[in-house]
């Protein structure tokens, strides 16, 4: 995520030690999840000001990168039209700088200027421009993420450092010629992935995203514009280790705790066997449309509304809204007790897990705790389970607790 700081903030305060306390709080927040930002127009303002203030601003905006290459609404037609261009310096910086969200070359824009918040509401962009105090909430929220037990095996790095010549990605090449095009582009713009590398150092499987993709999409009818994860590429070698359901289901947690309500990615659908169709359509994607480059649009719902829900047989609910799940009065709930060393094996991200295998450091997985489906076989007597009836499995040993799967 990247965060454009406005140097109107300290203006807008009479302490600066109360602006660099909340400056302070905010870094504190974003950091390490974020970059921040100043724009280069911020900067020749600032050079025009007194020499005292001068060196003040500078030595507080230190710590803020430059954004590089920043895209000019000087020829945007629409853009002008929408807010207006008038000749002058204020007019020309807060253009500027809303235009860099207008343009996606930053995620969200804190400023105090309140011609660019009214400009903002005018574009549709209200959302993502803020005030200080506006951005020290929003963030506390944002990023209120509950702990989640990681695997050694996925890492999560800058795709900058992952090769792009990776034979994993020789098929999206074939596909999109422009593939290296793109994958450089993003990468200098900080895009993440989570992969898993094999022992011979090529990539077993990778899964890049935007978790703050606020594109419209362009299927019949429109998706406006609203804060989505997008699943970018989605590639998996190495089948047999259900690395595709593990970094689904990553995907999966991180919206939980990022707040985020929408997922979708796009893909030229196969009409012979499609390993990727055939597992985002099991836990809720649905395809709505062709988009503007005939790519087939797979979108997936994670927060139903109570009418979707009504028109939703309650059996189906845990596939199609997964991870959501009815736990009303029509289904059975059953505890199951299970042995701790089961357990580690099925949950291999119970958040209480207190180590790992060697196997496991070393590279190898529990395949059986990276599915998202689990088979578990049990001397248990009770045979009328039904769909949707949930189990909460109970370790009997050592620290206790209630798993649920359904």
């Amino acid at each position: 995520m990247r965060v454009l700081l406005d140097t109107n903030i300290f203006s807008s305060f009479e302490d600066y030690s109360d602006i660099s306390g909340k400056l302070n709080e905010l870094s504190r927040r974003l950091n390490p999840k974020a970059i921040l930002l100043k724009h280069p127009k911020s900067i020749e303002y600032l050079n025009t000001l007194d020499e005292d203030t001068k060196r003040i601003l500078h030595s507080k905006l230190a710590f803020c990168a430059f954004l590089n290459d920043y895209p000019s609404p000087i020829n945007d037609l629409e853009f002008n039209t929408n807010v207006g261009y008038l000749k002058g310096t204020n007019n020309d910086l807060e253009n500027h700088l809303l235009y860099a969200v207008y343009t996606n070359s930053v995620t969200y824009l804190i400023t105090e200027n309140r011609m660019i918040h009214q400009k903002s509401t005018k574009l549709g962009l209200k959302d993502r421009v803020l005030y200080l105090n506006e951005a020290l909430d929003f963030f506390k929220e944002f990023y209120s993420i509950q702990k989640r037990q990681s695997l050694p095996q996925i890492k999560q790095r800058p795709i900058i450092n992952v090769n792009v010549d990776d034979q994993i990605f020789d098929s999206l090449r074939e596909e999109y010629p422009e593939f290296n095009n793109w994958y450089n582009e993003k990468a200098h713009l900080g895009r993440e992935c989570w992969c898993y590398i094999k022992e011979s150092g090529k990539l077993g499987a990778v899964l890049i995203f935007n978790g703050e993709d606020f594109d419209v999409i362009k299927t019949d009818p429109l998706l406006p514009e609203k804060r989505r994860f997008k699943i970018c590429t989605f590639k998996v070698d190495q089948v047999r280790y259900k690395l595709g359901e593990l970094l689904l289901k990553k995907a999966f947690d991180y919206c939980i705790d990022n707040s985020i309500t929408e997922t979708y990615l796009t893909h030229f659908a196969k009409s012979e066997f499609d390993y990727l169709v055939n597992l985002i359509t099991e836990y809720g994607f649905i395809d709505i449309g062709t988009n503007e480059n005939g790519e087939n649009v797979f979108f997936k719902d994670l927060n139903p509304t109570p009418n979707q829900l009504m028109f939703c047989d309650y059996k189906d609910i845990f596939k199609k809204y997964y991870p959501l799940f009815y736990d009303g009065n029509r289904v059975k709930k059953l505890v199951v007790p299970i042995r701790p060393q089961y357990h580690e094996k099925l949950f291999t991200d119970y958040v209480k897990r207190t180590s790992i295998t060697l196997n496991e450091y070393f590279g190898d997985f529990i395949i059986e705790g990276n599915t998202i489906k689990k088979a578990y076989i049990s001397h248990s007597p009770i045979k009328n389970l039904k769909k949707g009836d949930i189990l909460l499995f109970f370790s009997r040993i050592g620290y206790c607790f209630i798993k649920s799967r359904f």
